[in-house]
């Protein structure tokens, strides 16, 4: 008779196979995950800089932005003071810096071209993302492995 302790080859084998397929189907679905994730983070950010540019405004009635072209992130860092309409504002005083883990660059205002665009500039894995939040129509969209970003 046997000695009935321990596994069978067969069964580990059928274990490490469970094993094995549960994690080619789950690791793709987390990696998406997180850059869904960072692609709506920077998607708010967008939203944040137009709210900031749109504090700006509140602040001095008197500029108007909407033909300038305002970079408030360069660097992954604020930029200590933006001109607009020859006034000078700080942006920390109406925006927070990027997060670090959304790996930003660049953020700003494109209001001399085409359809007017809040963007923010982004790498994320490697690839570099540019998303766009049109003022005109609300419309974000973000482009995966750009070149430039507007």
């Amino acid at each position: 008779m046997r000695n009935a302790k321990g596994f069978t080859l067969i069964e580990l084998l059928v274990v490490i196979a469970i094993i094995a397929i549960l994690a080619a189907v789950l690791i793709p679905n987390i990696l998406n995950a997180r850059t869904r994730a960072a692609q709506s983070g920077a998607q708010a950010y967008a939203r944040d800089v137009l709210a900031a540019l749109e504090g700006m405004q509140a602040a001095d009635s008197r500029i108007d932005y909407t033909n300038d072209n305002v970079t408030l992130v360069s660097g992954g860092s604020l930029a200590a003071s933006v001109n607009i309409d020859g006034q000078t504002f700080t942006p920390s005083q109406f925006l927070k810096p990027p997060a670090p883990a959304l790996g930003i660059t660049a953020a700003g205002y494109r209001g001399a071209t085409t359809p007017r665009v809040v963007y923010v500039d982004y790498t994320l894995r490697g690839t570099r993302y540019c998303t766009t939040l049109d003022t005109d129509n609300n419309q974000l969209v973000t482009r995966a492995g750009v070149t430039a970003c507007p």
